[in-house]
C-alpha cells in the first residue's frame, strides 16, 4: 500500500534522494492514520462527512509533509488522486 502511495506521489517528478525519503514516511504516515481512523468507519465512502474528512486529512498531510517548493503547485492534485484510489482499495476496509 505505502509504494502504491509513494509511485502515484512522485509520478512525473524529478526529486532528490532527500525528497524521495521525506516522500516515503509521509506516505506510510498519512495511511496509518487513515487506517487507524478514517477507513475504520463502516461504509467510509458513502458518508458525505467522512468523505470530507478523508479528503481534508489527505490534502492537509500532503501539504504540511511533502517537500516544498517541489509540490507547491500540485498538491490538490495529488490529494485528490490518492483520494480516489483510496475509495476504491478501502472502501471496505476494517483493521
Amino acid at each position: 500500500d505505502e509504494l502504491t502511495v509513494f509511485d502515484m506521489l512522485v509520478a512525473n517528478k524529478k526529486i532528490s534522494d532527500k525528497e524521495k525519503t521525506k516522500i516515503k514516511e509521509a506516505a506510510r504516515e498519512l495511511l496509518e492514520r487513515l487506517k487507524e481512523n478514517e477507513f475504520k468507519v463502516d461504509h467510509w465512502t458513502e458518508k458525505v462527512q467522512t468523505t470530507a474528512a478523508v479528503r481534508k486529512v489527505i490534502e492537509d498531510h500532503l501539504f504540511l509533509n511533502l517537500p516544498y517548493p517541489t509540490y507547491d503547485e500540485d498538491v490538490s492534485y495529488r490529494a485528490e488522486m490518492l483520494f480516489n484510489d483510496f475509495k476504491e482499495r478501502f472502501a471496505n476496509y476494517a483493521a
